[in-house]
């Protein structure tokens, strides 16, 4: 038999992963807009009006400058990340400030291809660079809020009553496995797959698999002790700059708590944050500070929402001013490599590659 008459049909392949693609946009922009729609639900504006009536202008105010504070650490650690420290953080910075509102304003996480692009048309880092220094601080991100989180709980749940020892003893090994474990995490993915393919051989599991080795290999970034210590080093910084803007916020309008109940509650909404299915946020975030007022302060809905949705619009607020200042330090940036070989402006690369991801 030739290779002419073996059936191949790769267009079908292809059009059936868009197809896919496509479904999974419009799914997940349902469960956003239902999101929105059900927080809108739960929210009396005259509610909402009261929550913006205690604000103060201070209060306002020192939320964004501490934001730009976390905008910054954010550009430490990704120099930290790349292992690079001559690149400049006074590029860097504006770069990440441009990216976050991005990422702030676009569905689907879109706005992530705003860093990986400007970092390789303004400062030369590779793609491949650029894409493993920003999926590394997501995770360290996502591993500190989840410690701090579980810290907490621990403290202010009273499982141990008033056993110091233990309590200590259980809060480090938390800490140490939860390093541990990340730390070794791609090799823990690696090591499950493997298992999971010697018991399962069914074609939509070994591509879920594949996916895990996907992420596994990114892991794997991290497995340098230096890297791994700075990145984190620096993601304490940003932990703490993102608590400070909330609980900033939170206080200005009568959110007075423990500090551990404040942590939990601050945490839920950093969660939701990430959520990806959510616009802007909305809906998601809303939601999980609402949870959490009304769960441990016995806030009403319409209430603990409405406080929620403020503190949502406030930091795309800040994200959008932030945003507009790296816009113009990133217009007023020159390449640092020949300009003559820039085929294409960089803003009409993150079209294109905002247009490429929608299309999967």
């Amino acid at each position: 038999m030739t290779s002419e008459s073996i059936p191949t049909n790769p267009p079908a392949k292809k059009s059936s992963a868009i197809n896919r693609k496509l479904l999974w946009r419009i799914a997940s922009l349902v469960i956003a807009l239902l999101l929105v729609s059900y927080m809108l639900s739960r929210i009396q504006w005259s509610d909402f009006a009261a929550v913006l009536g205690r604000l103060s202008p201070l209060s306002v105010t020192a939320g964004f400058i501490v934001y730009l504070l976390l905008n910054l650490f954010r550009s430490f650690r990704y120099i930290a990340l790349l292992d690079n420290p001559e690149l400049p953080v006074a590029k860097v910075y504006p770069i990440s400030l441009y990216h976050n509102f991005f990422v702030r304003l676009l569905p689907f996480k879109l706005g992530e291809v705003v860093y990986i692009i400007l970092m390789r048309n303004r400062l030369q880092v590779r793609t491949r660079e650029g894409i493993s220094s920003l999926f590394g601080s997501r995770l360290l991100e996502l591993l500190v809020i989840v410690l701090v989180a579980a810290v907490s709980l621990l403290i202010s749940g009273n499982f141990f009553e008033g056993n110091m020892l233990a309590l200590t003893g259980v809060i480090m090994a938390c800490i140490i496995g939860g390093l541990a474990g990340f730390y070794y995490s791609g090799s823990i993915i690696r090591i499950t797959m493997r298992i999971v393919r010697s018991l399962i051989k069914h074609p939509v599991v070994l591509k879920i698999a594949d996916k895990f080795d996907g992420l596994a290999l990114e892991l794997d970034k991290l497995h340098e002790p230096r890297i791994f210590l700075k990145g984190l080093f620096w993601s304490l910084f940003t932990y703490g700059c993102s608590f400070a803007v909330n609980a900033i916020l939170l206080y200005s309008v009568g959110v007075i708590v423990d500090p551990f109940t404040l942590v939990m509650i601050v945490s839920l909404g950093m969660f939701a944050t990430a959520f990806p299915f959510s616009i802007s946020g909305f809906g998601a975030v809303e939601l999980s500070f609402a949870f959490g007022l009304t769960a441990f302060l016995g806030y009403s809905d319409s209430q603990a929402t409405s406080i929620g949705l403020m503190i949502n619009g406030l930091t795309l607020i800040y994200a959008g001013l932030s945003g507009f200042v790296g816009f113009l330090a990133v217009q007023w940036q020159e390449p640092e490599h020949d300009p003559d070989a820039e085929m294409t402006p960089w803003w009409q690369e993150i079209i294109s590659a905002g247009k490429a991801k929608l299309r999967g």
